[in-house]
């Protein structure tokens, strides 16, 4: 996330240096004036063809990005300690998938508020982090009960939510766990190809 928003700035930076000839001069200019070597037979047409064809990629430093990160690490662990926290059972008949992001944090009431994002510190969140196939990690910004056992419907909105939250993979215990699509409630993961195949049929 650090990193696209560097690269949104620089691709900024770029397009608008590149607005008018004038300022295209003048940026490059003050960069000889900083000690970057620009050489003299790249014009502003070159450059403005060159940057429109985006046949480049701008690397950012990852150490660089990681102290970025670190820095952050503090007042996450703040704001997570400040949360009320809870393991919830599934029921019986019930298990919890995971996937390669496995830590959501959400609105708690499932609404979607875009383009506003959930923080770790803002109330009406929650952050589920599922353990075990039977057994998950509820932080909430109010009290609640240190145990808890999550019905069918909580597992299957667990679920949808660790799905949602998935990078590339879901992993689970087996086939038999549920989750909800857009057009069909309670599918289990073993039919999860097959739902999405006919949702997107039926669009």
């Amino acid at each position: 996330m650090i990193e696209n928003f560097h690269l949104k700035v620089v691709n900024g930076v770029m397009k608008m240096m590149l607005q008018d000839k004038d300022r295209f001069d003048g940026s490059v200019k003050q960069a000889r004036a900083n000690g970057v070597p620009i050489r003299d037979d790249i014009s502003y047409e070159d450059m403005r063809d060159f940057i429109d064809r985006g046949e480049y990629k701008v690397a950012i430093d990852q150490t660089y990005l990681i102290g970025l990160e670190l820095e952050a690490v503090p007042t996450a662990v703040e704001q997570l300690a400040r949360r009320s926290w809870s393991f919830a059972s599934a029921t019986p008949e019930t298990t919890y998938a995971t996937c390669d992001d496995p830590v959501v944090l959400a609105w708690a009431d499932g609404t979607d508020r875009r383009p506003y994002s959930p923080g770790f510190g803002l109330a009406g969140t929650i952050v589920m982090v599922p353990i075990t196939p039977k057994l998950a990690l509820i932080g909430l910004l109010n009290k609640q009960p240190a145990a808890r056992i999550y019905r069918r419907d909580q597992v299957a909105g667990m679920n949808t939510s660790i799905a949602k939250n998935a990078t590339k993979q879901l992993y689970a215990r087996d086939g038999s766990f549920e989750l909800h699509t857009r057009t069909e409630p309670y599918v289990q993961g073993k039919d999860l190809g097959a739902s999405l195949e006919r949702q997107a049929r039926g669009r």
